[in-house]
């Protein structure tokens, strides 16, 4: 899929990816927001919910790093809570992660 910036404006991955780094531990996050029906740009059925995961860039032996996931939150998960009830069932957009609390999306 080419998208081109001057016809598309932001990209998906601008507007469902973040990376962060945390200003109280200096970690670095990588933040995702997957549909369930895998689409992007297409008109979204709440039916299809969507995905929320997080990863903690780690380093190991001899600086080898890798990501590791730390959190997944399901659509119907967030729906279900009473602070999200009047909120509109859409895949959640422009990820950020909190400076100061590394565990805050």
């Amino acid at each position: 899929m080419d998208m081109n910036r001057n016809i598309y404006g932001k990209t998906w991955s601008d507007v469902l990816q973040t990376v962060a780094v945390t200003k109280k531990s200096s970690v670095l996050k990588f933040v995702c927001v997957l549909r369930g029906d895998g689409l992007v740009f297409q008109h979204f059925t709440p039916s299809s919910g969507f995905t929320v995961t997080s990863w903690t860039l780690k380093i190991g032996e001899m600086d080898k790093m890798t990501w590791e996931e730390e959190a997944v939150v399901k659509s119907d998960d967030l729906w279900a809570l009473d602070s999200f009830a009047e909120l509109p069932h859409i895949p959640l957009e422009f990820p950020l992660v909190s400076l100061d609390e590394p565990n805050v999306v």
